[in-house]
This record gives structure tokens, sequence and C-alpha cells, in this order.
């Protein structure tokens, strides 16, 4: 006997050509050959009102597309006075098994609350919060469904952004029993995508997928954007949402879409107020014992920062600072401005700016970035922070182009040059190495593609020289199958009167007076 990879059990009503479910729960996971067990069927007084006078007890078992056994369904007659009918009074909720409502699912929009949305250097991506894992092969393709894809909406809103292909996985929080592993075996792929470009990702979900699994689930989108022609992934943007194969039917008896919408809201914003609330106080006081552990003073609630900045070419047209409130988790961290920190004055060094910074006590110092405009370009890659403050929260630092360090006296315009300098020597001597690293990988990799195609074209040569030298053999053999049977003699018998005579020849012919008997 075999194991059944899933199986579903209903009660059904004849409705024309056509059969109609009367129950719900009836899903079962894998059930293993000699298994034995229970399962539930929820009924509902309302489904049973226009029923007629007999009904089937069907059961379905559900085997993967490439399974020798096929699909079966077995339906047994039986008179409904055994069934016991359910009381008429309305559930309040719905059951905790119902068969999946037909009601459309809405279409991804960037101003759903059904969605999440994360954003990382310009690209935006937008997902449902939830999604429909298909139990079956017709509700995979069932359009109110989805057709069994998941829709992920993505934006390019960097105005000198590129990405050569977009990809997206999925990952559950429980182990998938047809594979074994958390990784739901899909993608989503695009290709480029030029800046200001909108468009979606569709996942494609297998029923196949889900065999077994019992919803709703949490998991997680990963969607990669490669930058390059080598497809490394240069973003990772991940989100939580849901697998479910439970949705509640529409009706009287459940609560209305609105209701739930509003519900899952309030539940999600109350829970991330608490989360944010316990993160800020956990990050606070993990700031402070750092800091009393180390000797340091806690943080001042305010600051007041002067930064100054210098450019030896004295262009400073559009640049502008992105301070920032930092703590133990990048979550939590909070900018200044959101649109940045405009310089307000100069004085022989360079631009200056002083910034008054409120609300500290949850956070342990202050990141710096020096940008152009909103973020065309970064006087250095690296985040820096400002960690040192007098005892009033004073703080005074310079700053200097291409200069990694963070001063805090007045540095020597020639020595910060310098370094500036070897900075740039060294990164330019770094981005050469691995410009020629990637022209030897890409150089063997063109080498092993030429010798394995040339290893093709000598294995053909072969094969089609065996193959003519077989064809030359097998004509040669039927030529002289044909020759030896144009050679052969044969034997005829010749009468005339009483007289008999034999004649053996290549073509015997019977002698003048002679018939060939």
């Amino acid at each position: 006997m075999n194991d059944v990879p899933s199986a579903e059990i209903a009660l059904l009503e004849r409705d024309g050509y056509e059969y109609r479910v009367l129950t719900s729960g009836g899903r079962l996971g894998r059930v293993l050959s000699l298994q034995k067990g229970t399962i539930t069927l929820v009924l509902n007084s309302s489904t049973f009102e226009e029923t007629r006078e007999t009904i089937f007890f069907s059961i379905k078992e559900n085997y993967p597309l490439d399974s020798k056994v096929e699909q079966s369904m077995k339906n047994v007659l039986f008179s409904p006075s055994s069934i016991s009918v359910p009381s008429a009074t309305p559930s309040k909720s719905p059951a905790p098994n119902t068969v999946p409502s037909k009601a459309a699912q809405p279409t991804p929009s960037r101003n759903s609350q059904f969605f999440s949305s994360a954003e990382s250097d310009g690209l935006r991506i937008t997902w449902p919060n939830q999604v429909y894992m298909p139990q079956t092969k017709i509700e995979e393709n069932d359009p109110s469904l989805g057709n069994g894809y998941m829709v992920v909406e993505f934006e390019n809103t960097n105005s000198s952004g590129f990405f050569y292909g977009l990809q997206a996985s999925l990952y559950s929080t429980v182990e998938l029993q047809s594979t074994g592993t958390k990784f739901i075996p899909t993608l989503g792929i695009h290709g480029a995508v030029n800046s200001g470009v909108k468009g979606t990702l569709r996942i494609p979900l297998s029923y196949l997928f889900f065999l077994g699994m019992k919803g709703p689930i949490s998991a997680e989108i990963v969607v990669c954007a490669h930058t390059t022609r080598l497809l490394n992934c240069e973003i990772n943007t991940g989100g939580e949402f849901s697998l479910v194969h439970v949705r509640p039917e529409s009706g009287s008896s459940t609560p209305t879409s609105t209701e739930l919408k509003a519900a899952a809201e309030k539940a999600a914003a109350e829970k991330a107020a608490a989360e944010k609330a316990a993160a800020e106080k956990a990050a606070a006081e993990k700031a402070a014992a750092e800091k009393a552990a180390a000797g340091v003073k806690a943080t001042p609630d305010s600051l007041t920062l002067t930064v100054h900045y210098h450019r030896p070419g004295g262009d400073y047209n559009g640049w502008n600072l992105w301070l920032w409130k930092n703590s133990n988790q990048d979550s939590l961290d909070t900018p200044i401005s959101p649109t940045g920190v405009q310089f307000t004055g100069t004085d022989d060094f360079g631009k200056v700016v002083t910034v008054k910074v409120e609300g500290m006590k949850s956070f342990k110092d202050i990141g710096v970035i020096v940008r152009l405009n909103d973020w065309s370009a970064k006087d250095i890659d690296d985040d820096r922070f400002i960690t040192e403050f007098d005892p009033n929260g004073n703080a005074e630092v310079w700053l200097v182009q291409n200069a990694k360090p963070i001063f805090t006296k007045r540095p020597s315009i020639l020595e910060a040059k310098q370094e500036a300098e070897a900075k740039a020597a060294a990164e330019l001597k770094a981005k050469q190495e691995a410009e020629a690293k990637a022209a030897a990988e890409l150089k063997a990799k063109q080498e092993a593609e030429a010798k394995a195609a040339a290893e093709l074209k000598a294995k053909q040569e072969a094969e089609a020289k065996a193959a003519a030298e077989l064809k030359a053999k097998q004509e040669a053999e039927a030529a002289a199958l044909a020759a030896a049977a144009k050679s052969k003699k044969t034997t005829i018998t010749c009468v005339k009167g009483k007289l008999t005579k034999k004649v053996t020849a290549v073509k015997p012919k019977c002698p003048a007076g002679y018939k060939k008997k």
C-alpha cells in the first residue's frame, strides 16, 4: 500500500452535472500506509436549508503530477437522517478550517492597507501581507485565487539607478513536507529595470509546494537586485507575509472584510508600538550600561554639534550633511532632518553649520555622512559617528574631502590632503585588482567554454565518422548479398514424352522440344 500525500473529505450534494460542497474542515496532510485517525467535518445549518433527499460522502486522494498513482474519488451514498443537523444559531466567527472563500484577492496597490513595502537604494518593493496557498490543481488555476501566483510590485525611484535584473524568493518559517526544507521552490524573475520604471514580479505557487501544510504560516520574501552583469546580489530586501489556506466565508455569520482589516491593522499597530518601545528601552539601557562599564558618561539628552567641512577645490555647491541619532538597532535610527542638514556659514576652513539635537537619551551617538544633493554621491562610502561630547553636550568636528577621520581639532589642510590622496590611490589600486581578477575569471570561463565547444565538436565529428563507416559497411554487405543472389545457380526438370532431363544454370532453360515440369 502507498502513502497518500494529502486527502480531502467532504459531504457533497449533486447540483446538475457538478457537486456542491456542504462541509468544511476536511483536509488532511500526508497519510501514511495503514495509519488510522479521525477528522472533524464542520456543518453549518444554513448550508443544509436547500439540500435534497440524498447527499454524498466524498474521499478525494491527491497525488503529485508525476506519480504513477492517479487521483481517485470515492462516493458513498447514505441517508441524511444519519447526520446530526447543526443548530440554527449563526456562528459569530468563521470555523477554524473554513473552506476557502472564492472572493477575489485584491490586486496589489502601493496605497493598499493589505500590503507592505520596503525600499533600498531607490528600489521600492510592495508585497501582499497575506497570500492564499492553493490546495488543489483546480484552486491553483482559479482566477479568483490569483491563478496560483503571488504578485509583487516594484518601482525604481533612483534617478541614476539601473538594475540588470530582479529575483524574488520565498521562505517558510516551517519546513515544507514536500521538500523537507524551508525554501519554497519557486522564483519570480524580471529583466532589466531602468530608472523610473514600475512593474510586477509574478511568483508561481504550485499546490504541490503546500501538501500537508496547515495555515496560516508566516513566511518571508527576499528580493535580490542585480547591479552588475555578473548578477551579484547588491540589494537584499526582506519582508514578512502570511501563507494561508483558511479564508472566512462571506455572509452575516462572519466578520466583514472592513472589520477584519480594522482588527488586523489595530493589532499590527499595537504590536509594532510595543515592539518599538521595548526595543528603544532595551537599546537605551544597553548603551548606558556599555558607557558605564567603559567609564564614559551617558550621552546628554540635548546636544549641540558644530561641523566644519573643507573641499580643496572649493566646489561646495549641493554638498550637505545627513545626520542621524544612532542606536544599537538600525531599525530605531532616527534622522535629524528628513531633507538633510545644509551648511549655513563659511569660515577660513570651509563650510560650517551648528545643529541642536534633542531627545538623545535613547541613542548612543550621532551618525554623519557628507552627501551631494539628495544622495547623488557621497564624499566617502563609510558611515562615520561622532561619539565624544563635553559634559554640556557640545562637540565640534572637522571633516575633509575624501578623508575618513573625524578630526576633533582643526587639522592641517596639507596633511589631510595627503591622507585623502593616499586613500584615493589605495582605492584605485583595489579597484584595478578587482577588475583584473574579474577579467581573469572571465577569460578562464571563456577558455573553458571554448574547450567544451571543441570537445563537443570532436565528439560530433567522431560520431559522424562512425555513422558513415557503419553506413558504408551496411551498403557493402547489401551489395555482396545482391551479387550472391544474382550469381546463384538453380536446377529445373524438363520432360519430353517419357524422357526426363534436369538442367542446372544461373537462368536454366529447357532444350528444344522439352517442357519445364
